[in-house]
């Protein structure tokens, strides 16, 4: 499945997120006095070495794949039989995406999963079967063509 990169809108509202948080565990460091208190509370969650970023972002990935309109229903019906959540985005929510790869809204959909990050490897593994599958039986690839 082709991946579309994050839209500003996600990226700003999970900076923005992460800013609001850092912002008060400051708070909260300047009012106790405590200034090393962020640390502690770091190495308590185990998160020393990996970085502060990673403590910001959610367990859940959305996955997005833009996909030749004619196939858009059988690829998320399949996924769904595959026991994973997917969906087609509406037109609103597509039309960046959609923007950002170039590709036509007529002849398109951005296809989305949202899944745990824990088992992105194996979702991963049956949605591309999925595709491989449909692409067999129609005889093209059901991805957009770049």
């Amino acid at each position: 499945m082709n991946i579309a990169p994050p839209t500003e809108s996600q990226i700003e509202s999970t900076v923005a997120a992460a800013e609001k948080t850092a912002r008060r565990r400051i708070g909260h460091q300047r009012n106790l006095g405590r200034a090393g208190i962020g640390v502690g509370v770091l190495v308590a969650l185990g998160l020393g070495g990996s970085g502060v970023a990673t403590a910001f972002f959610p367990r859940y990935i959305d996955l997005e794949g833009v996909v030749k309109a004619q196939y858009a229903e059988q690829f998320v019906e399949c996924i769904r039989d595959a026991g994973w959540d997917a969906q087609i985005l509406d037109e609103t929510d597509a039309a960046p995406i959609l923007a950002g790869w170039g590709a036509d809204p007529a002849d398109h959909r951005v296809v989305t999963n949202h899944l745990r990050q824990e088992t992105q490897g194996v979702s991963g593994r049956a949605i591309t079967t999925c595709q491989e599958e449909i692409a067999a039986d129609v005889g093209e690839g059901i991805m957009a063509e770049w």
